[in-house]
């Protein structure tokens, strides 16, 4: 006798299977999506952590060299204010300034005194005094060249023996001076020797003269050779403190020109757009002299000068350590997601093979409970005395027990599958 598994049972299985599936497949969908929105924010973290420190590294180094140079040209400045603020410079000054703007009798005149003009001559033989305490200056305070001229441009003293005529801007520069009354400072230019800054300072009468003018009665043209400075500024940029590469800009009314390199001319710079204060903001931005590699990039304006100095680095080999920290949380993700994985395969393995293992066993029991009622059934066939026989539609014989075996004389299984002729003859 055979017993089947019902339908049903076999059914709600597949469901639960199923069923089961889905929900791992979901748990699996919210892993690598916990996942990606994990990695991704440490990701969009590490690169905002190095590109605030690159930004403060980038500051840090290029405020250090405004400051150097700021503290070099203050003390350039102050010697120059020590010579001007002399009373013999500034009375000598004030008396040519009474001479007028025609200089010419104080330069042509010698030692001997001109007929009828003491003054003229007293002045003229002050000239080679002051002359030389203008060489003396000259000598140890590190300035170029120095001349003094009065409120037209007009030079009457001056370190060179035969100085050279002022150029168009040392004029404007040397006026402007003259009707603001302060201290100018001249653009960079490319001399022979290097690079030269020109400052006018202007030099005032003493307080104790006569009908003393507010407005500055001569100015100082100092002469400053900025090349070895500018060169020291890109010495110490490579320490172990620094950060990045030094370039120093001259801002020259909306333009930036490029100091260096030392060995090239002087260079415009593309349209680079200046923050508050004359600073240049934190950006990615063109590499040096035309180079397509890109650069992170920062300017601080040097005070006193209009001076920028520019600190920049490849975005390259600013982003180096986060690209190794982007690989390693892109490496611990898919390490996370294929633990995950392997876990739930390893649950639905166990799940699996849990219900393969209750379903042998409810074939066992099936197995058992059916071996049992042919066993049984067959100890009552084997005691009854009456033949029995079962046949299906055709006449086939399907059953017949041990009686009825014996009476025709064959045994029970070869009966099987017989019909009535084959079994009785006609």
């Amino acid at each position: 006798m055979e017993q089947i598994i019902p339908q049903s049972k076999v059914g709600n299985k597949s469901a639960a299977y199923r069923r089961m599936g889905w929900f791992m497949a979901v748990i699996l969908v919210l892993v690598l999506c916990a996942a990606g929105s994990l990695a991704w924010f440490n990701i969009n973290m590490a690169e905002t952590s190095l590109k605030q420190d690159v930004e403060r590294r980038l500051q840090f180094t290029a405020q250090n060299k405004a400051n150097a140079l700021s503290l070099w040209f203050n003390s350039m400045q102050n010697q120059a204010n020590r010579l001007i603020s002399a009373d013999l410079f500034r009375l000598f000054a004030s008396e040519v300034n009474g001479l007028g703007n025609d200089l010419s009798p104080l330069l042509k005149a010698s030692g001997d005194s001109p007929s009828g003009n003491d003054d003229l001559s007293q002045l003229a033989s002050q000239l080679p005094l002051m002359k030389n305490l203008l060489q003396e200056f000259i000598s140890y305070s590190g300035f170029l060249r120095a001349r003094i001229t009065n409120a037209d441009a007009q030079t009457y003293l001056s370190t060179d023996v035969t100085p050279p005529a002022l150029s168009l801007e040392q004029q404007q520069g040397i006026r402007q001076a003259v009707e603001s009354g302060k201290l100018g400072i001249l653009p960079v230019r490319k001399t022979s020797n290097g690079l030269v800054l020109d400052l006018v300072v202007p030099i005032f009468a003493p307080q104790y003269v006569e009908n003393r003018s507010e407005k500055p009665v001569a100015t100082l043209l100092l002469s400053l050779m900025v090349s070895s400075r500018l060169g020291e500024t890109i010495d110490t940029a490579k320490g172990e403190s620094s950060f990045g590469v030094t370039h120093v800009f001259q801002i020259v009314g909306t333009k930036l020109q490029d100091l260096l390199p030392l060995s090239a001319d002087i260079q415009n710079l593309p349209d680079w757009q200046l923050g508050q204060n004359d600073s240049l903001p934190f950006g990615i931005r063109g590499g040096e002299a035309g180079s397509p590699d890109e650069v992170y990039s920062i300017g601080v304006k040097v005070p006193e000068l209009p001076w920028l100095v520019v600190q920049e680095v490849p975005v390259a080999a600013a982003l180096k350590p986060f690209l190794a920290q982007r690989n390693a949380i892109v490496i611990w993700a898919v390490i996370a997601v294929v633990v995950v994985l392997l876990a739930l395969l390893a649950v639905w393995w166990w799940l699996v093979g849990r219900n393969a293992r209750n379903v042998s066993a409810e074939l066992l029991q099936l197995y058992q409970i059916s071996n049992q009622q042919k066993q049984l059934l067959d100890g009552i066939n084997s005691a009854l005395v009456d033949g029995i026989v079962l046949t299906d539609k055709g006449g086939m014989v399907q059953y017949a027990n041990q009686a009825f075996a014996r009476m025709v004389g064959r045994s029970d299984e070869e009966l099987v599958g017989m019909d009535c002729a084959a079994i009785f003859g006609y």
